[in-house]
């Protein structure tokens, strides 16, 4: 996976943060909406899972656990998509265990065999390994399109965050702080 964006991915960013800009708000949502119950081992899955995220260093116990609360079971089988390339993105997912090819169509180029485009990398969760690689961060921000497809390559398991949840559990949690003070 790119480490770095190149220019023109760069300036397609800022072009889609300015029609964000633009859009209609998003409807609100509770997160208790999305949310279940989860076992002390799921919970430490999650926890290990997120600790290696940039998007989760800075929140606090309580948003902790409001988002193991709203992180989503996944399973899936081999062969089956997780998310398509231009399709909407409104999940980020954390693979628990499993194999899952990224795919990358040309921004010059179409999927005339719908196979995705070329795969450019491979992720593999294993709770034995403790490797829990995570995708779609950006679907926490912004309602922009996947800029590349996911497949399973074998059966295996996600845990799925949308982006309503996540957001409504940051502002749940800054309204509690504002109330404690």
């Amino acid at each position: 996976v790119r480490k770095n964006v190149s220019a023109e991915k760069s300036k397609a960013i800022e072009k889609l943060k300015a029609t964000q800009a633009n859009a209609p708000a998003e409807e609100e949502v509770d997160w208790r909406e999305f949310a279940t119950e989860k076992t002390k081992e799921e919970k430490e899955s999650i926890a290990e899972a997120i600790k290696a995220s940039i998007m989760f260093r800075n929140i606090n116990d309580e948003q902790r656990e409001m988002l193991y609360s709203c992180m989503e079971s996944v399973d899936v089988k081999a062969g089956e998509w997780v998310m398509r390339q231009g399709s909407a993105a409104d999940r980020f997912y954390i693979i628990d265990e499993g194999r899952f090819e990224v795919r990358l169509i040309p921004d010059d180029e179409e999927d005339l065999t719908g196979q995705g485009g070329n795969t450019i990398h491979c992720y593999e969760g294993s709770r034995e390994k403790n490797a829990h690689p995570a995708f779609g961060e950006l679907a926490l921000m912004y309602s922009a399109p996947r800029s590349a497809s996911i497949v399973a390559q074998t059966d295996g398991h996600l845990w799925a965050l949308h982006r309503s949840a996540f957001r409504q559990v940051l502002i749940q949690a800054q309204d509690h702080r504002r109330e404690l003070k």
